[in-house]
């Protein structure tokens, strides 16, 4: 069913619309070349929620205005999950999206665990150390809720527009999703 293809990566469609007996080496080789971003694009998704999250303990003064520091890095993290979407299809988008939620609980309890190890007594920083990431846990929380509403809605919008605008205008489906 064509509302379905929205699920599927660009390999994906390629293995089930073909017979292996007709594809052709070149194929495999535009579908290496694409697929050659994915992990790095997954990566660089990954390291900037977790930043953000940490960079989440910094408040910031501009204009006036109190923003946490992590707010700086959340656009970033819609540009690349566009990109995600357009170019490797909701379901591998999600897959990152999914992939960044894991490394974001394991980072979380790993640092929640860390700041109740024991330290010796000459360390002076143990109370501001659990001051700053104590948040941590609750940062996670809040963070999950509004990442996996805005992330995935982000990319269902995308690829519901790409399917919509026929792959053409993605400047305006990407300003719009995110939006």
């Amino acid at each position: 069913s064509t509302n379905k293809l929205q699920f599927f990566s660009s390999q994906d469609i390629l293995l089930l619309s073909e017979k292996n007996s007709k594809r052709e080496l070149s194929e495999y080789k535009n579908i290496a070349k694409v697929n050659k971003f994915y992990y790095p694009l997954t990566i660089l998704f990954t390291v900037c929620l977790i930043t953000a999250n940490c960079a989440a303990t910094k408040l910031c003064d501009i204009g006036g205005f109190i923003v946490p520091g992590g707010i700086f890095l959340f656009p970033l993290l819609y540009i690349i999950n566009d990109v995600l979407t357009e170019v490797y299809g909701f379901s591998d988008s999600r897959k990152t999206i999914w992939t960044a939620l894991l490394c974001n609980l394991l980072f979380t309890g790993f640092l929640y665990s860390i700041i109740y190890a024991p330290y010796p007594q000459y360390w002076l920083e143990q109370e501001s150390f659990v001051a700053i990431f104590s948040l941590s846990p609750r940062i996670f929380i809040a963070s999950i809720s509004s990442y996996l509403l805005g992330e995935t809605t982000n990319a269902l919008i995308l690829s519901f527009l790409k399917l919509k605008f026929r792959g053409k205008f993605f400047a305006i489906r990407a300003i719009f999703s995110t939006f």
